[in-house]
């Protein structure tokens, strides 16, 4: 086992080997941007993500095994679930910007449209993404909100679905394939 010591903060982060998937253990708010490897060979690099997600229960993983590791929570890591869609208590974004699109990413949990700018709200491909869900909130007094599955792909049954009004909400669930549940 190794650690880093953050003399600024006076924190300890520990790296704790797990069979042979390396994680960091963040034993409190830290912020960490370096490149290391593990093992007696350098040929393993692997990269700090630049910020840390807000809370607790959060680990450096590998998961796409490319060497670019990110913050997942600890609690999803058993199982090869290769990710989680997350606490939602941690993943709640309100877009106010004035865009006129905005696509979801795996980043995302809980979106806010407050922009009366936005038009669509875009799902990712259902494909590989079984079980993950997202919800979405209209907070603006924009009528023509809408959210629209990639091509090829519904939402129960439908390209796309409409927020009639303000506070109009949906949530919705990939079955892995090439549809997008609402919940």
């Amino acid at each position: 086992m190794a650690y880093i010591l953050d003399n600024k903060k006076n924190t300890e982060t520990y790296i704790i080997p797990e069979g042979s998937t390396p994680k960091l253990n963040a034993l409190i708010d830290t912020e960490i941007q370096a490149t290391f490897s593990i093992g007696t060979s350098n040929t393993s690099n692997y990269i700090f993500p630049t910020e840390r997600p807000v809370g607790s229960g959060y680990v450096l993983q590998d998961v796409l095994g490319d060497g670019n590791l990110e913050w997942v929570l600890g609690d999803s890591l058993g199982g090869g679930g290769g990710g989680s869609s997350g606490n939602p208590s941690f993943n709640f974004k309100r877009i106010t910007d004035g865009g006129t699109n905005y696509t979801l990413d795996d980043d995302d949990y809980a979106i806010e449209i407050v922009s009366d700018t936005y038009n669509t709200v875009t799902l990712p491909n259902a494909t590989g993404r079984g079980g993950r869900v997202y919800f979405i909130s209209r907070g603006s007094d924009n009528n023509d909100l809408i959210l629209t599955a990639q091509a090829g792909e519904t939402i129960d049954g439908w390209q796309e679905r409409d927020f009639p009004r303000k506070y109009t909400h949906l949530t919705v669930m990939s079955n892995s394939v090439n549809k997008w549940y609402v919940i």
